[in-house]
């Protein structure tokens, strides 16, 4: 059984990929995905970029459901959303997949 890509069906993987094309965004992803949550503070610190970078980023990664954030009171943390990644790694594997037996 072949399936055929649509917009439709390629659209969770474009909007996905589009959001993790910038490098920005990706480096914050993997200081995130390594420490499964962490507090925006360290977050700065670690990805070297200002506060407000990171408040931008965070907030369009949050937006695609690659992470969430959580606030406590003043302070705030990202947590990696492993489900979301996996089903866009899915996603792109089953692109790889279409035609082939």
């Amino acid at each position: 059984m072949t399936t055929h890509n649509t917009d439709d069906t390629l659209q969770p993987v474009t909007d996905t990929a589009r959001v993790l094309a910038d490098p920005v965004r990706l480096r914050l992803l993997a200081i995130i995905g390594a420490a499964r949550e962490i507090p925006c503070t360290r977050l700065v610190e670690q990805a070297d970029v200002t506060a407000s970078t990171v408040s931008y980023h965070i907030r369009i990664l949050a937006q695609e459901g690659v992470i969430s954030i959580i606030t406590e009171g003043r302070h705030r943390h990202v947590r990696f959303e492993t489900q979301q990644m996996r089903k866009f790694t899915h996603h792109l594997v089953s692109l790889a997949l279409v035609g082939h037996p």
